[in-house]
């Protein structure tokens, strides 16, 4: 596994992120992902429109690529994940940088797509 200093460009924990994209994820399986210390994969570097990613990541473990922005959410919700790897990675992100609050703003930024009423926030 590895990851960036910082969050990609087009990562969906920046501020900057465009609202809603998140692929087949909902901004709650996201968060649940980020609150277990689970892995989450950059959306930058892996074609999600190749059906056989999955198994182009299983191939090369070594170069999954981490999303940066996932790890400083979990640093910043003191979530430390009992895989050796992520934890390591962790260690070496950005100690500061202003992504999307986890809990409340990552929802909020990613429910509100244009045009589109909100429940809720």
């Amino acid at each position: 596994m590895k990851t960036t200093k910082t969050p990609c460009d087009i990562c969906p924990f920046r501020r900057t992120s465009l609202p809603g994209w998140l692929g087949d994820y909902t901004p709650e399986l996201v968060i649940d992902t980020v609150r277990r210390g689970d892995l989450f994969c950059c959306h930058g570097k892996i074609d999600y429109e190749d059906e056989d990613w999955k198994k182009k990541l299983a191939r090369d473990e070594d170069n999954i690529p981490v999303c940066a922005g996932s790890l400083i959410a979990m640093n910043q919700m003191c979530v430390l994940s009992r895989n050796p790897e992520i934890m390591n990675l962790q260690r070496q992100v950005a100690k500061k940088f202003d992504i999307l609050e986890p809990r409340v703003e990552f929802p909020k930024h990613h429910h509100s797509l244009p045009g589109k009423k909100q429940k809720g926030y």
